[in-house]
């Protein structure tokens, strides 16, 4: 707690086990690169102020360097709580094998990066509005995330559950409303040409009865 510890590497791995908090967040990193794999873990925090997981600085390393670097992997984890991550630090969250999430991450848009990952057996419900810097999910219409009144945020625009899709060869989101411009066009554009066609139909059959 002096300042001058040294940030280095660190791992944590948990199947099959029951992990319980009775005061503080459930996880809690500083000052270190750390991947966090979780596996069919029962986990529960008694300590209803506290999160789920929190990275940011704290009493130990240099100040300002002294953030948090954190992989999360959840196989068939469910995890409940808030994630915090602090200006300086970063997350990338994996969640497969049927994970569920429940809670509020990065509420304060405070996170250097924060990337989430979703296979198509895996949910996420919101408690609070949501700030994501990247969002893959193979679920193409989103249907397993549960916005549940609140925002979710990525790269700063604000979505729905339903009205992206990750396009993994540009990183860029498209609106369902313009997917659904698109289909009007068409369908403007088919019956113009329907028309057009009838018309022409009516003419000539006009001309041959002269």
């Amino acid at each position: 707690m002096s300042g001058d510890a040294e940030n280095g590497n660190s791992s944590f791995t948990a199947n099959n086990s029951n992990i319980t908090t009775n005061k503080g967040d459930t996880i809690f990193v500083t000052n270190t690169k750390s991947t966090i794999s979780l596996e069919n873990n029962k986990i529960v925090n008694n300590d209803k102020n506290a999160g789920f997981l929190r990275i940011q600085a704290g009493k130990w390393g240099n100040s300002g360097e002294n953030g948090g670097e954190v992989t999360l992997n959840a196989k068939n984890q469910s995890m409940e709580g808030n994630v915090y991550v602090d200006n300086i630090s970063a997350l990338e969250m994996n969640l497969s094998g049927g994970s569920s999430y429940l809670g509020a991450i990065n509420g304060d848009n405070t996170a250097k990066t924060l990337s989430l990952s979703l296979d198509s057996s895996s949910k996420l419900t919101l408690t609070g509005d949501t700030y994501l810097t990247s969002l893959k999910n193979e679920v193409s219409d989103n249907s397993n995330i549960n916005l549940n009144g609140y925002k979710l945020y990525v790269n700063g625009e604000s979505i729905n559950s339903k009205s992206y899709k990750d396009d993994t060869s540009n990183n860029a989101i498209k609106s369902e409303t313009d997917n659904k411009d698109n289909k009007l066009l068409i369908i403007l554009i088919s019956t113009g040409i329907l028309l057009a066609v009838i018309i022409f139909i009516i003419f000539i059959s006009k001309k041959k009865k002269k």
